[in-house]
């Protein structure tokens, strides 16, 4: 785009005091302009922290006329949706390795950073080396539709793509036959926020256990039935019908999970209390707590001329994974939400696109993710580190 102006907003000294309002006031500008302007908002050196995401689109601004720059001045610009917690608040839960923070505002979050970095949640099973990891096992679906327990067992067991004479199988109910011992203190009130997370080829499986019936065993009791959301199980399997066998996993989003490990968190929403477990010795009180209150930073949408560079971009969350599961792929991840747009900067439908010299670090989903009709982008001297899906994704199935 031929740019005649540029309208400079400045955030900072001598300028605007948040991100958010000088966005507003180049938004509410940008509705008067009649010649090619670039609107260019500068952040100063520091964190900006905001509360929403900053959003822009054709309907907001005529793309024939008007480019968005965002970007820093000099060293260590930092965006981020990060809100502090009173770490100070945290007390010890006598008899336990872990401490409670309460949190009587009930905050919407799924990821908790500590000292600026995304802590694990509570979990059990390895959740580092997928070679320690449980794997599901050949069980994880019953025998039916005619098909003999050997021929099942043997397509069951296959690693990969399954083939023509798995799609005529379908499981009574959605559960799988799975270790019974990660489960052998489980209670009712784990049930609906427990999830277990899977490991499979190129994706990531988060899926919510409902149920599990301690009567209904395999091998002796080694194997339990574990039931899941019928949703999320089955969403999984395409029409190329990927089977579970075989994949590593581990459970998490139990508060008797943080007996397993230190370093990990488990937030209870409704009964407003955040739970952490310190590595010995560490008392929480001397710890940074932050929590996210965006799942994107940047989202435009249909605007040309989109510039952002020389900015550090961190602390993002992922709300869905918590809500509904994720089944994270290739392209556009999974299609039941519409392709969700999780990322740091989201920019769907641009002409000329330019992220540069920036730091993406400590995202919870994608730090770029790029889709609809595009055309010269250009991603140059960037790092990532930290990112919870894909550092760069570029497009959804079909488009």
């Amino acid at each position: 785009m031929e740019r005649n102006e540029t309208r400079v907003f400045s955030v900072g000294k001598d300028g605007f005091e948040t991100v958010e309002a000088a966005f507003s006031a180049a938004k509410a500008e940008m509705k008067r302009v009649s010649c090619p302007t670039e609107f260019c908002i500068t952040l100063g050196e520091g964190v900006h922290r905001i509360a929403s995401p900053l959003t822009l689109s054709d309907t907001e601004a005529d793309p024939a006329l008007v480019s968005l720059t965002l970007k820093g001045e000099g060293d260590g610009s930092v965006l981020s949706s990060l809100e502090k917690l009173d770490s100070a608040a945290f007390a010890p839960v006598e008899g336990e390795d872990y401490w409670r923070l309460p949190l009587p505002h009930a905050p919407l979050f799924r990821f908790l950073y500590v000292n600026g970095k995304i802590c694990d949640m509570a979990h059990r099973g390895e959740l580092r080396s997928l070679s320690g990891c449980q794997h599901i096992t050949r069980y994880w679906r019953q025998y039916n539709n005619g098909v003999s327990a050997e021929e099942f067992a043997k397509n069951t067991e296959i690693g990969g793509q399954t083939y023509s004479d798995m799609r005529n199988i379908k499981p009574e109910k959605p559960k799988m036959y799975l270790d019974a011992s990660l489960f052998s203190d489980v209670e009712e009130e784990d049930f609906g926020r427990l999830e277990i997370h899977m490991e499979v080829q190129w994706k990531f499986n988060v899926m919510h256990v409902v149920g599990v019936d301690f009567s209904d065993t395999l091998e002796e009791g080694k194997y339990v039935a574990v039931y899941f959301r019928e949703d999320q199980y089955y969403r999984m399997q395409g029409p190329a019908r990927e089977a579970y066998a075989n994949r590593p996993y581990w459970l998490q989003n139990a508060k008797r999970f943080l007996r397993e490990y230190p370093e990990t968190y488990f937030y209870d929403a409704k009964e407003g209390a955040l739970y952490y477990r310190p590595a010995e010795g560490v008392d929480p009180r001397t710890l940074t707590f932050e929590i996210p209150r965006c799942e994107q930073l940047l989202w435009t949408e249909g605007v040309n001329g989109v510039t952002v560079k020389d900015l550090t971009l961190t602390g993002t969350d992922h709300l869905l994974a918590s809500t509904d599961g994720y089944l994270a792929g290739q392209a556009g991840g999974e299609s039941k939400h519409g392709w969700p747009k999780l990322a740091a900067v989201v920019v769907d439908r641009c002409e000329s696109f330019l992220v540069a010299n920036c730091l993406f670090r400590e995202i919870a989903s994608d730090a770029l993710n790029l889709r609809g009709r595009l055309r010269d982008v250009s991603i140059l001297h960037n790092r990532f580190f930290g990112i919870g899906a894909t550092a760069i994704r570029v497009g959804v199935y079909g488009i």
